[in-house]
């Protein structure tokens, strides 16, 4: 019996739904990430909401341990972070041309399931680019990292910088309680990756959740070659980062794994300081999601298009990337 359309169809839904997500774990080390240890189901509503720690707990004091009385008054120590849900989706569309171009049954199965791996390739790299981008330029893309380094004074999921109570923190850090620690240096130098890393540290301290948790960073391929330089040139060359599934890492003062990354932004010619390097505690990067990582959608799945020769197979992800504190962050802009 010749090979119909049903069959095409499900090769297609064959190689799109199991393997997408496993196909986000290799495609970057970001989105090893987000698809790991940094995703995070949540279920139902229009918002994405997390919370941060910003007063202080006014139940506390030194007291005498004869006739010391302790504050039961409720103190309000959280406020919230709101974020869009953000919905991506691609489709496999085969047309009658589609399935006459290919001559045999064979082939025919195997210009739909390449069709689809094309799909889905695009799927990736779309994602990948809207994760270091900024959702300024298109409110449906991901709230991307560069949402999350925005300057001082600009919100990121509701929250100033000015927020925070700046009692909680030193005066040296009044300003930016909220804020990434950003670094002004254009020139790569091991202190410049020492600092980074130390800094970053310092601030994980004033947070119970971040205290001993992993570093990671991220930088592209003109930081990378540049932090091999510098540190080959010093001879302060650290152990490789885990080269889990082939990305390529250092490990910084035996504290922080970095890694390149294909779309972290920067022109890599030299002619601005806009080479970004990027750490921040793992803990504080995640990707929320409602479906798409092995979850199908309440409607993903094929269809006919009523009055055409078009049948098409949908593949959709509901999520969005979020930073429950952005003070685990310290970034810097080089030229490279």
């Amino acid at each position: 019996m010749t090979i119909g359309l049903t069959e095409l169809q499900a090769a297609v839904t064959q190689e799109i739904f199991p393997t997408v997500a496993d196909g986000l774990t290799y495609s970057t080390a970001l989105w090893n990430h987000l698809t790991t240890r940094g995703k995070e189901k949540v279920d139902g509503g229009l918002y994405y909401q997390f919370g941060v720690k910003a007063l202080v707990n006014q139940s506390q004091s030194a007291i005498s341990g004869e006739s010391g009385v302790t504050d039961s008054t409720p103190s309000q120590q959280m406020i919230y972070g709101v974020l869009y849900r953000k919905y991506n989706y691609f489709a496999v569309n085969l047309t009658l041309q589609d399935f006459t171009v290919a001559s045999g049954d064979n082939q025919k199965i195997k210009f739909a399931v390449t069709k689809a791996q094309g799909a889905k390739a695009d799927f990736y790299r779309s994602l990948s680019v809207q994760s270091w981008a900024s959702s300024t330029t298109n409110a449906l893309n991901l709230d991307g990292m560069l949402d999350i380094l925005a300057a001082s004074g600009t919100s990121y999921a509701g929250i100033l910088n000015t927020t925070y109570d700046p009692t909680v923190y030193s005066a040296q850090n009044i300003k930016n309680v909220y804020s990434p620690l950003y670094y002004t240096d254009t020139i790569l130098s091991y202190k410049v990756l020492s600092k980074m890393t130390t800094g970053l540290a310092a601030r994980m301290q004033q947070n119970a959740e971040d205290q001993n948790q992993e570093l990671l960073g991220w930088c592209n391929s003109g930081v990378f070659t540049e932090i091999q330089n510098v540190c080959q040139a010093s001879q302060l060359l650290g152990s490789t980062a885990k080269a889990e599934l082939g990305f390529k890492g250092f490990r910084l003062n035996n504290m922080c794994d970095v890694y390149l990354d294909v779309n972290c932004p920067g022109s890599m010619d030299g002619s601005t300081a806009d080479n970004y390097l990027v750490m921040h505690a793992a803990e504080d990067l995640k990707l929320y999601y409602d479906y798409g990582l092995g979850e199908k959608s309440p409607i993903d799945g094929e269809m006919n298009i009523p009055g055409t020769v078009i049948n098409t197979n949908r593949y959709f992800l509901a999520g969005n990337m979020v930073s429950p504190n952005r003070r685990g962050f310290v970034y810097v802009k080089l030229k490279v």
